[in-house]
């Protein structure tokens, strides 16, 4: 913990101004990537290119950061201080000896390099940003803020320069302007060394930062933006080890939708060592199985939750679900029946009740299902898919594609409402509709390989076999287990 002491000051007082520090945020940002098998080998190659040529200043660089990152300041420092001797005015050798300097928190020496780097470079983004770092790190505010200024008049829109200005504002108090130019940074690259943490502490008094890092992720993952969300849940677990079941459960949520499912399974199963009868985590683990297709692993944690919670219409209709899913559709009824009992008004197990009807090839009441449901809520779409699904399978497929139109209209550009409207268009006989509307819904979401198999199979009916071939050859280069005959929204008959 005593770097982040240092990234935020040594204020005690909860009230007191947060301080960001440059260089430290810089150091755990690195620390945080673990990339030290890289760094080695970085080295190890730029040592190489130095033997052929000693005068490779790009692998002089790269050796410098390597170094650095390695937190091997010392042998960084001797070897610019070699490469100086022999090339004395050159400001990028200065300039490299001031970021070493910086990282052994030598400011006043630093500042030394850094000027000398100026006085022979002239106006440089990158000497004036480095300067600006320095004096931040000395509380010389006032004097950073000019450098980063300069610097931006130089190179506008330079995310490493916004980060810079925003630690100088909010170090000042002017969190408000400090939170901008981070979000500007964000917008710019989201990677950009410590933004993350910078986001967090900008125009907040915090208690707790892991905490905020946690909660700041959980809002990320909200909004679907699940890489950053990672970022600051990897903050959280480095910040504080207390906070490390909730950042776990959360972070398996975004490696979910990332469709990262090993890795989402392995933090889950971190969280069920800490908490082994914790329903939420075990369903969030259902989740996940279920979208790999292990139902029998599934299964079983539905049988756990039952037997934790027995009346809860989530469990129930889960259960329903997976039941289905292993075609045992009987009992997948009985369990979304009893599911509804508790909760009449849940329009996810009346579309679980209705998708299993329609297995059972009972479209009438699997109709009858979709149409309760979309009276209680009348955008769901998945509902209107069902619904048009029982309506294609009693041959009313002219009303099915006005029930897609309506959802488009209620939510223009849902893929769901596109790939549904495809499955309508198909059956209708209506091959190159079909084929227009499948190729918006894949351009929605390129990764979608139900739109992909979608396409073949539309593809395929109207002769053109070799483009059918690339879509199942991308389908299975991009989920080798998925398989070409998987789940497509339309089906060819022949």
């Amino acid at each position: 913990m005593g770097l982040f002491k240092k990234i935020l000051g040594k204020d005690k007082d909860k009230k007191a101004l947060m301080k960001i520090y440059p260089i430290a945020t810089y150091k755990v940002h690195h620390s945080m990537l673990d990339n030290d098998a890289k760094d080695e080998a970085d080295l190890e190659r730029a040592n190489k290119s130095l033997e052929k040529n000693p005068d490779d200043l790009p692998a002089l660089t790269a050796k410098m950061t390597a170094l650095n990152n390695l937190s091997r300041h010392n042998d960084a420092l001797d070897a610019v201080d070699r490469a100086l001797a022999d090339h004395p005015d050159d400001p990028k050798l200065h300039g490299m000896k001031a970021h070493t300097l910086n990282c052994m928190e030598e400011y006043e020496k630093a500042l030394v390099s850094y000027q000398n780097a100026s006085s022979l470079s002239g106006d440089d983004p990158d000497i004036l940003c480095g300067m600006g770092a320095t004096l931040t790190s000395v509380d010389r505010h006032e004097d950073a803020l000019k450098c980063y200024k300069a610097a931006s008049c130089l190179r506008p829109d330079d995310p490493k320069i916004l980060v810079g200005t925003g630690i100088v504002l909010n170090n000042m108090g002017s969190h408000e302007h400090a939170y901008d130019c981070f979000r500007g940074a964000y917008v710019l690259n989201q990677a950009e060394p410590g933004l993350t943490f910078c986001l967090i502490i900008s125009g907040r008094i915090l208690d707790g930062v892991a905490a905020a890092a946690c909660n700041e992720g959980i809002a990320l993952k909200n909004q679907g933006e699940f890489e950053a969300a990672l970022t600051l849940y990897g903050l959280a677990l480095a910040l504080d080890s207390d906070m490390k079941l909730a950042v776990l459960v959360n972070k398996a949520i975004a490696l979910r939708h990332l469709k990262r499912y090993e890795e989402a399974l392995v933090c889950i199963g971190q969280a069920l060592d800490l908490s082994p009868d914790d329903d939420g985590i075990i369903l969030n683990q259902a989740n996940i199985l279920h979208d790999i297709g292990n139902y029998e692993r599934e299964l079983l944690c539905y049988e756990k939750l039952l037997k934790i919670s027995p009346d809860d219409a989530v469990v129930l209709m889960g259960m329903g679900r997976v039941l289905a899913c292993l075609k045992k559709y009987e009992e997948g009824l009985a369990y979304c029946e009893k599911a509804l009992s508790i909760d009449p008004r849940n329009t996810l197990c009346l579309n679980y009740k209705g998708g299993i009807l329609y297995l059972m090839d009972r479209n009438d009441e699997a109709l009858a299902c979709y149409e309760k449901a979309l009276k209680i809520k009348p955008d769901d779409v998945q509902c209107i898919i069902g619904k048009v699904r029982a309506l294609d399978n009693l041959d009313r497929h002219k009303e099915g594609l006005a029930c897609f139109e309506n959802a488009l209209g209620i939510k223009p550009g849902n893929t769901y409402g596109l790939k549904g409207k495809v499955l309508s268009l198909y059956n209708l006989g209506k091959y190159e509709e079909a084929l227009e509307c499948c190729l918006e819904a894949q351009s929605a979401d390129p990764s979608d390989a139900d739109a992909l198999r979608s396409m073949g199979i539309i593809l395929g009916r109207l002769g053109m076999y070799k483009e059918a071939f690339t879509c199942y050859k991308t389908l299975l280069e991009s989920d080798p287990r998925s398989g070409v005959h998987g789940t497509a929204f339309v089906q060819d008959s022949t």
